[in-house]
C-alpha cells in the first residue's frame, strides 16, 4: 500500500525451510511456512530481509528477489533444506518486544568467534568498517532478523549474548565461525550518527 511504513520487532516466532531457490535473471525463493497466514502482497522478513510474498501455495510462500538483495544479504548462500527465520510485519496495537527493525539489511558480517559462558552462547561478529559507528555497548542490532543487544565492542568485532530462550527459538545458536549473518543496525543509532555528522 502506498505510504505504508513496515516495521518488524526482531522477535522470531516462526522458522521456515528453503524448498526452492531459483537463480538467474529472475531469482525466486520458496520456503515452507505452515503457521504463517499470508497472501500475495504481504511482507515477511526472511532472515531479517523484508520481502514481498509473490505467491502462496498450500504451506509454501514464494518471494521474488532483486539482484541487489542477493548481493547485500546472505540469501545468496542459501541452499535447499536450509532453515530461516520468518517474521510477519508488526500490526498496530501489537507489542514491540525487541526493537524497531526495518528489514533493510545493511550488509553481511562474518562470525569470527563462538563460545559458551554458563548457559549463554556468545557470538563475536566482525562488521564492515562502515557500520562500526552505529554499534555501541548496550545498543541494539539485528542479526538474521533477531533483535539483540550489543554486549561489547572490540577492535575486531562486537559481541552479542544469546540467552537460552534465544538459542531455543532461533537458529543463531547454530552459528559457527566463518558463517555469514545479515546485519541491520539500530535505525535510531543511524539517525543519531547522521545528525551528529550533519551538525559538523
Amino acid at each position: 500500500m502506498q505510504g505504508e511504513i513496515l516495521m518488524f520487532t526482531g522477535m522470531i516466532k516462526h522458522l521456515g525451510v528453503v524448498q526452492d531457490i531459483a537463480r538467474g535473471p529472475r531469482p525466486r525463493l520458496t520456503v515452507t511456512a505452515p503457521k504463517i497466514r499470508a497472501k500475495a502482497g504481504d511482507s515477511i522478513a526472511v532472515d531479517g530481509v523484508c520481502l514481498t510474498v509473490a505467491a502462496r501455495r498450500a504451506n509454501q510462500l514464494s518471494f521474488d528477489l532483486l539482484q541487489e538483495t542477493l548481493m547485500r544479504t546472505n540469501l545468496r548462500h542459501r541452499r535447499l533444506g536450509d532453515r530461516v527465520h520468518l517474521e510477519t510485519a508488526l500490526r498496530i496495537g501489537e507489542s514491540v518486544g525487541g526493537h524497531w527493525v526495518l528489514g533493510h539489511v545493511d550488509a553481511t558480517a562474518r562470525v569470527i568467534g563462538r563460545r559458551k559462558r554458563g548457559s549463554d552462547v556468545i557470538l563475536t561478529v566482525a562488521p564492515p568498517v562502515a557500520l562500526k559507528p552505529y554499534l555501541a555497548p548496550q545498543g541494539s542490532v539485528a542479526l538474521n532478523g533477531v533483535s539483540l543487544t550489543v554486549a561489547r565492542v572490540g577492535p575486531k568485532g562486537f559481541e552479542v549474548h544469546l540467552v537460552p530462550e534465544t538459542v531455543r527459538k532461533t537458529l543463531l545458536g547454530n552459528c559457527r565461525p566463518e558463517d555469514w549473518v545479515n546485519i541491520e543496525v539500530d535505525p535510531i543509532a543511524r539517525y543519531a550518527v547522521h545528525r551528529r555528522a550533519a551538525a559538523g
